[in-house]
């Protein structure tokens, strides 16, 4: 995939991270929350979405997710258009 800007990342301060990618056909964006902003006796949350104009395997990218940011429970959604 041909990157049309450098990736995006940033601090939101005691809120998380949140970050982004521009490829030519496709994009992705993550946002992260400490637990203390969700719920007191959850863990933290993340939130990724990808879009994509060719075709690709939403189960590897979220098998791949799930392994690499270590989450306990994912929930997830292919959308088809």
């Amino acid at each position: 995939m041909k990157a049309l800007r450098k990736p995006h990342a940033y601090v939101a301060g005691d809120m998380g991270y949140g970050g982004w990618i521009h490829w030519a056909t496709s994009g992705a964006h993550f946002y992260s929350y400490p637990a203390e902003h969700t719920h007191p006796t959850n863990p933290p949350l993340f939130t990724v979405d990808a879009y994509t104009c060719k075709p690709f395997s939403a189960r590897k990218s979220v098998a791949f997710t799930r392994r690499y940011l270590k989450a306990r429970h994912l929930e997830w959604k292919e959308i088809e258009i």
